[in-house]
């Protein structure tokens, strides 16, 4: 029988990532942001729930290679990862920090 996926897997997460060729370059809560920032990883209230949330400048062909990498991975590493939606990171000027916009839309199943 497999272990349980731990609460917030980043373990597993970065494993599934840097088997592929991919890097974490950052984590904040339950949000693991990528090199390139063309996706990010939102770890649900399950520790195998991941959700895949692209950044607005990620279109059609980048999206499908990506989810064509990871689902599949994330799965044999006991984690269900689905496409959410996408997101979009603005620079605040004053202070120096990001802000994140989640934006909702309707994906193919």
């Amino acid at each position: 029988m497999a272990a349980a996926v731990p609460y917030r897997p980043l373990g597993l997460i970065k494993e599934l990532l840097e088997s592929h060729g991919l890097f974490v370059t950052h984590c904040y809560e339950d949000l693991v942001f990528i090199e390139g920032n063309a996706f990010l990883l939102q770890m649900g209230e399950k520790g195998d729930d991941v959700s895949l949330v692209f950044n607005t400048g990620c279109c059609g062909d980048k999206r499908e290679e990506i989810e064509q990498l990871l689902i599949p991975t994330g799965l044999n590493l006991g984690m269900k990862i689905g496409a959410k939606g996408s997101y979009s990171l603005t620079q605040n000027e004053e202070d120096s920090t990001i802000s994140i916009a989640f934006l909702q839309e309707t994906l193919p199943p």
